[in-house]
């Protein structure tokens, strides 16, 4: 599978389409853009002008991102990573701190169940489970 860097011009896209023609195409870099409303206008960008013609497999999406496209399909490590690296979870507002009284397993627990209620977001032809 390819990958296209969010913060790469679009032409870099249209090549990779162009020789490849490439089934899925990752999008990797968000983690990279610290601005939320940055990460955003990019994917807003990406998804209309390529949604009707490109699969696209999101690199690290675990946050509202996640639910605003039509991904193909999306992986994360957050729900393992920050509660063992930085005690936080993940949650609809973001990643928040654990309870102090938490084990890293109870915050990998509760960001799972979060992750999975994002399932709800997703209807019609668009993928309708996790993998984790």
């Amino acid at each position: 599978m390819p990958v296209y860097h969010i913060q790469s011009p679009v032409e870099v896209l249209d090549q990779m389409l162009s020789k490849y023609d490439p089934e899925v195409v990752g999008v990797g870099g968000l983690l990279l853009i610290k601005s939320r409303n940055e990460r955003r206008e990019r994917l807003e960008n990406l998804f209309r002008r390529y949604s009707s013609e490109v699969l696209f497999h999101g690199f690290g999406i675990a946050d509202s991102n996640l639910c605003r496209w039509p991904w193909h399909s999306v992986d994360s490590s957050s729900w393992i990573q920050s509660p063992r690296k930085y005690g936080s979870v993940l949650t609809p507002l973001g990643s928040e701190s654990m309870p102090r009284y938490w084990s890293a397993q109870q915050g990998m627990q509760a960001s799972v169940e979060y992750l999975v209620s994002l399932e709800t977001c997703y209807d019609g032809d668009v993928q309708t489970r996790f993998v984790i």
